[in-house]
């Protein structure tokens, strides 16, 4: 069941997250390009970074997501499974071992939350850094082109919203790459249930087997018939 959605999830955030991305920062540094060229190198320089952090944290937060789809699925089959047979927890007076044995399994979940969540905050620290710094580099490169001439205040105001706006869709860029590989680990978590290998197979260069002639290995003898109809 988590699969099923998380495939719909993923495929559906992918194709949302990228080609929005894609024609954001395209369609801004020819805007940006068209104001002054200049001011392309800082966005230039905080798109690398920013693909670092993300070159970085995603496999390490994939890896924790698909940890998490697994602890995720131990503690609902847990819990799940003390409540189906509660009549029987409760004849045999196991309500508080039942207790203890969910209750291990929702710590199991909460340990991958808690690590999820150090790293996301990890990301966006260096994200709210990377972006201040993005800027204040553009801001004073404007204001300096200004101050010799070479620059106009509409080109300056521009730049700037268009540098403001990038910090505000990053984050959103984060959160949705965060969602997107927590998906992912649940499909990764389904798959490997679903695609396991047969244990039995053929041996190497087996023939085709042909049956020529078929028969009962079982025989009912006249005299068992008889005791039978009688």
């Amino acid at each position: 069941m988590q699969t099923s959605l998380a495939i719909r999830e993923t495929v559906m955030k992918a194709l949302d997250m990228f080609v929005y991305v894609i024609t954001y920062f395209v369609s801004m540094i020819f805007i940006v390009a068209a104001a002054d060229k200049r001011l392309v190198i800082p966005l230039l320089v905080w798109i690398v970074v920013y693909a670092l952090l993300l070159w970085y944290f995603i496999p390490r937060l994939r890896k924790i997501s698909a940890d998490q789809a697994d602890a995720r699925s131990l503690m609902t089959g847990r819990v799940v499974d003390s409540y189906t047979n509660i009549a029987t927890v409760k004849l045999f007076s196991h309500a508080g071992r039942e207790e203890l044995f969910a209750r291990e399994g929702m710590d199991g979940f909460l340990e991958t939350v808690y690590r999820q969540m150090r790293r996301v905050t990890q990301l966006q620290a260096l994200v709210y850094l990377n972006n201040a710094v993005a800027l204040f580099a553009v801001s004073a490169l404007a204001i300096r082109f200004w101050l010799e001439e070479s620059i106009t205040i509409g080109a300056i105001a521009l730049t700037l919203g268009l540098v403001m706006r990038i910090g505000g869709m990053s984050q959103w860029i984060m959160w949705e790459v965060t969602a997107l590989f927590e998906n992912i680990g649940t499909v990764y978590d389904g798959m490997s249930m679903m695609a396991k290998k047969h244990e039995l197979v053929d041996v190497e260069d087996a023939p085709v087997l042909v049956v020529k002639r078929a028969r009962s290995s079982m025989t009912i003898s006249p005299s068992t018939t008889a005791s039978r109809a009688v």
